[in-house]
Protein backbone atom coordinates (compact mmCIF):
# COMPACT_ATOMS: atom_id res chain seq x y z
CA UNK A 1 0.00 0.00 0.00
CA UNK A 2 1.50 3.10 -0.97
CA UNK A 3 2.33 6.08 1.97
CA UNK A 4 -0.01 9.13 2.17
CA UNK A 5 2.34 10.94 0.88
CA UNK A 6 3.39 8.83 -2.26
CA UNK A 7 -0.73 8.59 -2.62
CA UNK A 8 -0.88 12.03 -2.67
CA UNK A 9 1.89 12.63 -5.36
CA UNK A 10 0.12 10.27 -7.54
CA UNK A 11 -3.18 11.78 -7.63
CA UNK A 12 -1.33 15.30 -8.09
CA UNK A 13 0.15 13.34 -10.97
CA UNK A 14 -2.64 11.98 -12.56
CA UNK A 15 -4.98 14.17 -14.56
CA UNK A 16 -8.06 12.59 -14.60
CA UNK A 17 -7.86 12.39 -10.59
CA UNK A 18 -9.70 15.71 -8.76
CA UNK A 19 -9.02 15.99 -5.14
CA UNK A 20 -11.64 17.90 -3.36
CA UNK A 21 -12.41 21.55 -2.85
CA UNK A 22 -13.48 23.01 0.46
CA UNK A 23 -16.16 25.70 -0.09
CA UNK A 24 -15.60 29.05 2.29
CA UNK A 25 -19.02 30.68 3.79
CA UNK A 26 -20.90 32.92 1.92
CA UNK A 27 -22.57 35.93 3.11
CA UNK A 28 -24.72 37.28 0.11
CA UNK A 29 -25.81 41.32 0.23
CA UNK A 30 -28.94 42.55 -0.99
CA UNK A 31 -29.77 46.35 -1.60
CA UNK A 32 -32.10 49.01 -3.22
CA UNK A 33 -29.74 51.48 -3.93
CA UNK A 34 -32.50 53.88 -5.19
CA UNK A 35 -31.86 55.14 -8.83
CA UNK A 36 -28.60 53.95 -9.58
CA UNK A 37 -27.23 55.39 -6.37
CA UNK A 38 -25.93 58.47 -8.12
CA UNK A 39 -24.33 61.13 -5.74
CA UNK A 40 -24.28 58.54 -3.04
CA UNK A 41 -22.03 56.06 -4.90
CA UNK A 42 -19.57 56.46 -1.96
CA UNK A 43 -21.76 56.14 1.05
CA UNK A 44 -23.26 53.71 -0.80
CA UNK A 45 -19.97 51.53 -1.40
CA UNK A 46 -18.51 52.24 2.35
CA UNK A 47 -21.86 50.81 3.77
CA UNK A 48 -21.25 47.37 1.76
CA UNK A 49 -17.67 47.51 2.49
CA UNK A 50 -19.07 47.61 6.21
CA UNK A 51 -20.72 45.00 6.13
CA UNK A 52 -18.08 42.72 4.16
CA UNK A 53 -19.45 40.45 1.81
CA UNK A 54 -18.63 37.89 -0.49
CA UNK A 55 -21.64 38.84 -3.00
CA UNK A 56 -23.42 41.64 -3.94
CA UNK A 57 -26.91 42.15 -5.42
CA UNK A 58 -28.21 45.56 -6.12
CA UNK A 59 -31.34 46.71 -7.46
CA UNK A 60 -32.29 49.72 -9.17
CA UNK A 61 -29.24 49.55 -11.01
CA UNK A 62 -28.48 51.89 -14.03
CA UNK A 63 -25.44 51.37 -16.14
CA UNK A 64 -25.05 55.05 -16.12
CA UNK A 65 -26.23 55.95 -12.69
CA UNK A 66 -24.46 53.13 -10.79
CA UNK A 67 -20.92 53.29 -12.80
CA UNK A 68 -19.32 54.69 -10.17
CA UNK A 69 -20.33 51.92 -7.34
CA UNK A 70 -19.67 48.98 -9.86
CA UNK A 71 -16.05 50.64 -10.68
CA UNK A 72 -15.09 51.76 -7.17
CA UNK A 73 -16.41 47.83 -5.85
CA UNK A 74 -14.61 46.17 -8.40
CA UNK A 75 -11.09 48.05 -7.15
CA UNK A 76 -12.04 46.48 -3.62
CA UNK A 77 -12.09 43.09 -4.72
CA UNK A 78 -15.81 42.16 -6.24
CA UNK A 79 -13.76 41.82 -9.27
CA UNK A 80 -16.47 39.67 -11.05
CA UNK A 81 -19.73 40.94 -11.77
CA UNK A 82 -22.33 40.37 -13.86
CA UNK A 83 -25.79 43.14 -14.58
CA UNK A 84 -28.93 43.60 -17.34
CA UNK A 85 -29.61 46.02 -19.52
CA UNK A 86 -32.47 48.44 -18.24
CA UNK A 87 -34.06 51.02 -20.31
CA UNK A 88 -32.35 54.71 -19.72
CA UNK A 89 -34.16 56.15 -16.58
CA UNK A 90 -35.07 52.10 -15.67
CA UNK A 91 -34.20 50.60 -12.58
CA UNK A 92 -32.70 46.70 -13.37
CA UNK A 93 -29.99 44.54 -11.62
CA UNK A 94 -26.22 43.75 -11.02
CA UNK A 95 -24.20 40.89 -9.13
CA UNK A 96 -20.68 41.44 -8.24
CA UNK A 97 -18.51 38.65 -6.78
CA UNK A 98 -15.26 38.02 -5.15
CA UNK A 99 -14.82 34.93 -7.01
CA UNK A 100 -15.93 33.96 -10.19
CA UNK A 101 -20.38 34.11 -11.45
CA UNK A 102 -21.79 32.84 -14.37
CA UNK A 103 -25.22 33.20 -15.80
CA UNK A 104 -27.38 31.07 -16.18
CA UNK A 105 -29.63 30.17 -19.27
CA UNK A 106 -33.24 30.37 -18.07
CA UNK A 107 -36.65 29.92 -19.79
CA UNK A 108 -38.21 31.64 -22.84
CA UNK A 109 -40.75 33.09 -21.00
CA UNK A 110 -38.80 35.16 -18.56
CA UNK A 111 -36.62 36.85 -21.88
CA UNK A 112 -39.17 39.74 -21.82
CA UNK A 113 -38.26 40.21 -17.77
CA UNK A 114 -34.36 40.83 -17.87
CA UNK A 115 -34.51 43.54 -15.97
CA UNK A 116 -36.22 42.23 -13.14
CA UNK A 117 -34.70 38.45 -13.17
CA UNK A 118 -30.70 37.97 -12.82
CA UNK A 119 -30.13 34.50 -13.41
CA UNK A 120 -26.07 33.35 -11.96
CA UNK A 121 -24.57 30.71 -11.21
CA UNK A 122 -21.84 30.85 -8.00
CA UNK A 123 -19.17 27.81 -8.57
CA UNK A 124 -17.07 28.84 -5.43
CA UNK A 125 -20.64 27.86 -3.26
CA UNK A 126 -22.55 25.76 -5.32
CA UNK A 127 -25.52 28.07 -5.21
CA UNK A 128 -27.94 29.49 -8.30
CA UNK A 129 -28.58 32.98 -7.25
CA UNK A 130 -32.06 34.46 -8.82
CA UNK A 131 -31.93 38.09 -8.12
CA UNK A 132 -35.07 39.92 -8.14
CA UNK A 133 -36.34 43.16 -8.91
CA UNK A 134 -40.16 42.84 -8.83
CA UNK A 135 -42.06 44.64 -10.90
CA UNK A 136 -44.79 47.74 -10.00
CA UNK A 137 -48.00 48.19 -11.19
CA UNK A 138 -47.75 49.70 -14.60
CA UNK A 139 -46.01 46.27 -16.07
CA UNK A 140 -47.03 43.10 -16.78
CA UNK A 141 -46.57 42.19 -13.02
CA UNK A 142 -48.95 38.79 -13.05
CA UNK A 143 -47.07 37.03 -15.99
CA UNK A 144 -43.73 37.76 -14.24
CA UNK A 145 -44.73 36.20 -11.10
CA UNK A 146 -46.22 33.48 -13.11
CA UNK A 147 -43.28 32.84 -14.98
CA UNK A 148 -41.03 32.98 -12.41
CA UNK A 149 -42.87 30.52 -9.86
CA UNK A 150 -43.16 28.05 -12.66
CA UNK A 151 -38.60 28.76 -13.44
CA UNK A 152 -38.53 28.18 -9.91
CA UNK A 153 -40.57 25.01 -9.32
CA UNK A 154 -38.43 23.58 -12.55
CA UNK A 155 -35.38 24.10 -9.94
CA UNK A 156 -36.38 23.33 -6.45
CA UNK A 157 -33.94 20.69 -6.37
CA UNK A 158 -31.22 22.75 -6.22
CA UNK A 159 -29.50 25.09 -3.93
CA UNK A 160 -31.51 28.23 -5.01
CA UNK A 161 -31.19 31.65 -3.52
CA UNK A 162 -33.63 33.65 -4.71
CA UNK A 163 -33.38 37.16 -2.87
CA UNK A 164 -33.65 41.21 -4.05
CA UNK A 165 -36.05 43.51 -3.27
CA UNK A 166 -39.51 41.86 -4.54
CA UNK A 167 -41.83 44.84 -4.55
CA UNK A 168 -44.28 42.28 -2.81
CA UNK A 169 -44.67 40.98 0.57
CA UNK A 170 -47.44 39.24 3.08
CA UNK A 171 -50.56 41.29 3.80
CA UNK A 172 -51.37 42.09 6.92
CA UNK A 173 -47.49 40.37 7.63
CA UNK A 174 -45.28 42.25 5.84
CA UNK A 175 -46.96 45.44 5.88
CA UNK A 176 -50.36 47.18 8.34
CA UNK A 177 -52.15 47.06 5.26
CA UNK A 178 -54.73 44.00 3.57
CA UNK A 179 -53.82 44.21 0.44
CA UNK A 180 -50.15 44.42 -0.38
CA UNK A 181 -49.08 43.98 -3.99
CA UNK A 182 -48.68 41.15 -5.76
CA UNK A 183 -49.01 39.42 -2.38
CA UNK A 184 -51.35 36.71 -4.39
CA UNK A 185 -48.22 35.25 -5.86
CA UNK A 186 -45.77 35.96 -3.02
CA UNK A 187 -47.81 33.74 -1.02
CA UNK A 188 -46.97 30.72 -3.81
CA UNK A 189 -43.37 30.76 -2.86
CA UNK A 190 -43.72 28.40 -0.23
CA UNK A 191 -45.65 25.65 -2.30
CA UNK A 192 -43.19 26.48 -4.94
CA UNK A 193 -40.79 24.79 -2.72
CA UNK A 194 -39.09 27.90 -1.33
CA UNK A 195 -38.68 29.17 2.40
CA UNK A 196 -38.85 32.81 3.54
CA UNK A 197 -35.02 32.84 5.11
CA UNK A 198 -35.82 35.73 7.87
CA UNK A 199 -38.76 34.34 8.82
CA UNK A 200 -37.12 30.65 9.16
CA UNK A 201 -34.61 32.72 11.65
CA UNK A 202 -36.23 35.57 12.68
CA UNK A 203 -39.51 33.63 13.77
CA UNK A 204 -43.12 33.24 12.01
CA UNK A 205 -44.36 36.17 14.01
CA UNK A 206 -41.31 38.71 13.73
CA UNK A 207 -42.38 41.91 11.61
CA UNK A 208 -39.49 44.39 10.50
CA UNK A 209 -39.88 47.04 7.27
CA UNK A 210 -37.68 47.73 4.93
CA UNK A 211 -39.39 50.58 3.02
CA UNK A 212 -41.27 53.34 4.30
CA UNK A 213 -44.25 54.32 2.27
CA UNK A 214 -46.19 57.40 2.28
CA UNK A 215 -48.58 56.11 4.76
CA UNK A 216 -47.47 52.30 5.55
CA UNK A 217 -43.81 50.59 6.07
CA UNK A 218 -43.35 47.40 3.83
CA UNK A 219 -41.05 44.20 3.67
CA UNK A 220 -40.13 44.53 0.52
CA UNK A 221 -36.89 42.83 0.68
CA UNK A 222 -36.96 38.81 0.67
CA UNK A 223 -34.62 35.90 0.95
CA UNK A 224 -36.27 32.51 -0.19
CA UNK A 225 -34.15 29.42 -0.36
CA UNK A 226 -34.79 25.99 -1.62
CA UNK A 227 -35.03 23.03 0.64
CA UNK A 228 -31.23 22.06 0.42
CA UNK A 229 -30.09 25.87 0.65
CA UNK A 230 -32.38 26.36 3.72
CA UNK A 231 -30.07 23.78 6.18
CA UNK A 232 -27.11 25.54 4.73
CA UNK A 233 -28.50 28.90 5.79
CA UNK A 234 -26.93 30.30 8.89
CA UNK A 235 -28.27 33.66 9.70
CA UNK A 236 -30.55 36.18 7.62
CA UNK A 237 -31.29 39.38 8.81
CA UNK A 238 -31.40 43.56 7.71
CA UNK A 239 -29.51 46.33 8.57
CA UNK A 240 -31.89 49.19 8.79
CA UNK A 241 -29.10 52.06 9.54
CA UNK A 242 -28.68 52.72 6.17
CA UNK A 243 -32.02 53.42 5.15
CA UNK A 244 -32.43 55.35 8.21
CA UNK A 245 -29.47 57.29 7.34
CA UNK A 246 -30.96 58.53 3.63
CA UNK A 247 -28.01 56.06 2.16
CA UNK A 248 -31.03 54.68 0.30
CA UNK A 249 -35.08 54.46 0.68
CA UNK A 250 -34.47 50.71 1.53
CA UNK A 251 -32.77 48.76 4.30
CA UNK A 252 -30.33 46.21 3.74
CA UNK A 253 -30.34 42.34 3.85
CA UNK A 254 -27.68 39.52 3.80
CA UNK A 255 -27.83 36.49 4.17
CA UNK A 256 -25.17 33.74 5.19
CA UNK A 257 -24.53 30.49 3.63
CA UNK A 258 -22.30 27.83 5.08
CA UNK A 259 -20.33 25.39 2.85
CA UNK A 260 -22.38 22.46 2.03
CA UNK A 261 -21.52 19.04 4.29
CA UNK A 262 -19.20 16.60 2.29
Amino acid sequence: MLAPLALLNRLQLNRNVMLPRTRRAMKVLAWNVRWGGQDRAARIVDAIADHAPAVVVLSEYQPLGSAPILAALHAKGWSHSVANAPPPRRGGLAIMSRSPIHLSARSHGLTAFARHYLAAFLPEYGVELRAVYGPLHNDPHDQFWTEVLADLRSEADRDVLLIGDFNSGASLADSPVSNVFCAHHFAQLPDAGYIDLWRAHAGIDAKEHTWQGPKNPYRLDHAFGSASLRSRTSACSYSHEERLSGISDHSILTVEIESPAT
